[in-house]
Order: structure tokens, then sequence, then C-alpha cells
């Protein structure tokens, strides 16, 4: 993108650049600049106010047009004079308002008055001209503001296998060496293949997020779930302790050089459905930890965890947090028939505290469930949560009676 100097005028100068690097030679050229615009006597224009814009013309291939310039004129003021800095090789267009206004909106359309102008880099406007409505300035493509999301991508590289209710996280590996950099991956694991209610996938694979924003190849991890699992949540205790407070600080990362991480990383699969079982469908109990081995993101056995959720609080299509030393189950669905909707749980989220220390790895969870006393003000399922300063918020979901658009928040 370039601009003309002045906020909010930058314009998309360049698309499909390939590499990391952009070298603006003057190929893409600009509009004039320094653009001004001085009332003076007779000619035939209305008094009032006139909005103006410029364009340059370089080998037939116009640019877009300048930022706006009103002038205000007076009775006998029948003409206003342009003037411009020169774009080298350039002829110039010349862009103005329709009809005369009261003040100046900053928005206003103009269309073309002159065209052609050779050698010059000031040209009169007396009103014996009248633009061409049919041939409006062109604005060019405004720089997004900040938070605004662009066009969805679909990118070259697709998933191994198509999953329904699959789980996912993103983790960053360390290499463990000051010269070699981290590298983050996407892992994406379990789902069924379709909803005919069996074939749910214990597989999970992974991909290498690429310094470009692309995806490398998915490939399948030769660990496998223990229990095949859908509509679950899958976790990582990496960064567990940021309470991601303040968006315009990064967390702070834990060792002492890039690189490093001073803990065993797992990764968490949390209950989940693994089988559709007809009238009243319920969720699973278990819950599998696997360790990750190697910087590239490679991961251990998953092992079914020796303590998990109690027959009354197997649940799916709910959510889970990892926050500190704990892990929090948080509900969702209790039962679910055919074409109903869900009867979802409601007060039993459920608090593991957990050991990434630990030799052995059933006990990565290391002692029973705690009841916790934070509940849901509606029971929901088949919703999703984000954490932002220091807060975790419930978005929307299925309450048992339909969909819901209400929104809970707890501090973390």
């Amino acid at each position: 993108n370039c601009a003309d100097g002045r906020p909010g005028t930058a314009r998309l100068l360049a698309t499909e650049v390939t590499g990391s690097c952009f070298t603006d030679d003057g190929t893409y050229f600009p509009a004039p600049g320094f653009v001004s615009a001085t009332p003076i006597a007779g000619g035939a224009l209305a008094a009032g106010v006139w909005v103006y814009r410029m364009t340059a013309v370089v080998d037939s291939v116009e640019s877009v047009a300048g930022y706006r310039v009103s002038v205000e004129t007076a009775a006998g003021e029948g003409s206003v004079t342009l003037s411009w800095n020169a774009v080298p090789g350039a002829t110039y267009n010349v862009y103005r308002t329709s009809a005369v206004a009261t003040e100046s909106t900053g928005d206003e359309d103009t269309f073309l008055l002159a065209s052609g102008l050779t050698g010059v880099t000031t040209w009169t406007d007396d009103g014996s001209a009248t633009p061409d409505t049919g041939v409006a300035a062109w604005d060019g493509i405004a720089v997004l503001p900040p938070g605004t999301l662009s066009l969805w991508t679909e990118l070259e590289e697709i998933l191994v296998e198509a999953r329904e209710g699959a789980g996912a996280v993103a983790l960053t590996v360390p290499s463990g060496s000051d010269s070699l950099g981290d590298k983050t991956y996407i892992f994406v694991g379990g789902g069924r293949p379709h909803a005919g209610g069996d074939g749910y996938f214990d597989t999970i694979e992974k991909a290498l997020v690429l310094e470009d924003g692309d995806l490398g190849a998915w490939t399948t991890e030769i660990a496998t779930f223990n229990v095949e699992r859908a509509f679950f949540p899958l976790l990582t205790t990496k960064n567990r302790d940021e309470t991601f407070w303040n968006p315009e600080t990064p967390p702070l990362e834990k060792g002492a050089t890039k690189g490093t991480w001073p803990e065993p990383i797992f990764l968490f699969a949390l209950a989940g459905d693994d089988l559709w079982s007809g009238v009243l469908n319920s969720g699973i109990q278990s819950i599998e930890a696997a360790l990750v081995t190697s910087p590239d993101g490679v991961l251990d056995a998953w092992h079914v965890q020796a303590y998990d959720l109690p027959m009354g609080r197997r649940t799916y299509a709910h959510d889970g947090l990892l926050i500190d030393d704990y892990l929090y189950c948080l509900p969702g669905v209790d039962q679910e028939g055919i074409a109903g909707e869900p009867s979802p749980l409601i007060n039993v989220t459920s608090r593991f505290p957990i050991d990434v220390f630990a030799t052995d790895l059933d006990y990565v969870i290391d002692t029973t469930y705690m009841s916790s006393n934070a509940q849901w003000t509606t029971a929901r399922s088949y919703y999703d949560i984000v954490r932002v300063n220091g807060y975790v918020y419930t978005m929307g979901g299925n309450d048992g009676t339909g969909p819901i658009a209400s929104i809970e928040s707890i501090p973390q």
C-alpha cells in the first residue's frame, strides 16, 4: 500500500507479491500531489462549494484519484484555478462535483471534467465544461482499518481426512536452540466422517504454519486416541498461566532464551462423543493426554487418564480450559435424541489438578475431579469460549429449546 502523506489516504499499490520483500521502483505512480484550488473572477460557475480530484495518466494507465480539494466561490468568482505538482511523464485528468453545494462533506462523488492535460501543472475551470457523470473518479482499494477481516481464502492444503466435530489447537513448539526458530503447528483430531452415527476418528493430524500464513502439508500422527471421539475440545498446557489481560502487550514467554520451555508440553482431549447411541445419546467421560516429544511437534502415545469425569458428568458439544495447574471441563450435552433439541448439563463444571512433571503419564491429571462453583446462568451446549482481558466468555449455544444468543463471562 502507498499513501499521499495524509492520514487515511493509503491505497493498494500491488497484489500477489511473491516472497517477503517488495521494492517500489516508481513503476507504480501516484496521483498528483499538493493540489490546490483558488477561486478567481469571471466564468460561469455558480457561487458555492465545488470539489475537485485529479489523476495522472502514464502510458495509458490512470492512477487512482487523489484526495478531494474543496473550494468556495463567491458571487463574481465564476472560475477556479487548480495547481499541482508534476508527475514525470504524465498527462492529467480533472474530476469535479456535478453540482454546487453549500458545504463540503469529504465524501463527494466527482466526475470527469477534463482529460489529457499535457505539460502543465495548472488549469482553470471556468464553468464552460460539464462533468461526464458516467465517468466517476476511481477511489482505489483502501487499506482495511485495524481489526477488520479481509476475504477468507481457501488454502491449497487440505486435511488428510474430512472431519466433522473435530477438536483443534495451535501450538508453538520450542526448538531447544538459540539458533533455530520455533515452529507453530495446528493439530486437528477426532471428529466423524458423516452423520451416520458411527466411524468416529481416533486419528490426529497436524500442519506447520508457514511464515506467509499458509500451511504446510497435513500429516497424520502415528499416535492415535485410545477412544474415538468427536465434539470435544483439544487443549494444550503451553501458556496456560497467561491471563490474556492486555491485548496490546504480548504475554511473557517462559524460559531464559528463545527456543526453550521449562516444562513438558501436553495436549489434552477432553470427553466428547464416541458413537451415536440412539434415542438418548450421551457423551463419554474419558480424558486423554499426549506429550509433545520433539521440535517437530511429534506426539508421544496418548494416555487415558486414571482420573476422568464421573458417569453423571460425561458430556460432549462442550469446551474446556487449562488455567495454571488446573484443567476445567465445562458442561455441554447431557442427552440428545434424534431430531430433537439437546438437553444440556448446567451445574457440573469439573476441575482437575494437573502435574506436567508426572512420571506416570496416566496421572498427568493427578487426583480426582473437584466440583467448581463456576456454573452457567443459562444451561447450554454447542457453544464456544474465548479468553481475553482476564475473562472467559461463553458464546451462544443451545439451551435445550433451541439456539440462544446470550453471552456469559467469568473472571479468570
